[in-house]
């Protein structure tokens, strides 16, 4: 049986932010696939397995890195929304957002995350939690929901 290669969902809905992101993580010579949702609630049915993702099984993903500020659903009330569906609220993630407001980053403490960024990144910091998350795939740490940093 062959293992797929695990993706990295990137919830964000500027496409200039997320090219950015795509190119800064090749030069750190990460080449993971990459999949872009461009709003919330089109990122959570892409997880949740809802209406045009309902068909097929949700791939492996390795790292959800979501914007805060996107349009229909926020990137809280995404995380809010995860944190009760076990099967998806064990993917770590990281926060991508222009805001640095100390309520938005109590607000996704309460459901975890492993890095909150403010744009623009620091994207070695990046590379090195994927690279973290890479070596330790195939253990059980990403068996359990994470836990939030800072």
């Amino acid at each position: 049986m062959t293992q797929t290669q695990p993706s990295i969902l990137v919830i964000e809905d500027n496409p200039g932010h997320f090219r950015i992101l795509q190119k800064s993580l090749e030069r750190q010579g990460i080449h993971l696939p990459l999949i872009q949702m461009e709003d919330g609630k089109r990122g959570l049915d892409f997880l949740l397995r809802r209406e045009e993702f309902a068909a097929e099984p949700l791939p492996a993903i390795l790292l959800m890195v979501l914007d805060l500020n996107l349009p229909r659903i926020t990137g809280a009330e995404l995380l809010k929304t995860l944190s009760q569906h076990a099967e998806v609220n064990r993917i770590p993630r990281v926060i991508f957002t222009t805001s640095d407001e100390p309520e938005d980053l109590a607000e996704c403490k309460q459901y975890g995350f492993l890095q909150y960024f403010v744009k623009p990144p620091k994207y070695d910091e990046l590379a090195a939690i994927i690279n973290r998350l890479l070596a330790e795939k195939s253990t059980t740490a990403l068996d359990t929901p994470p836990q939030s940093q800072g």
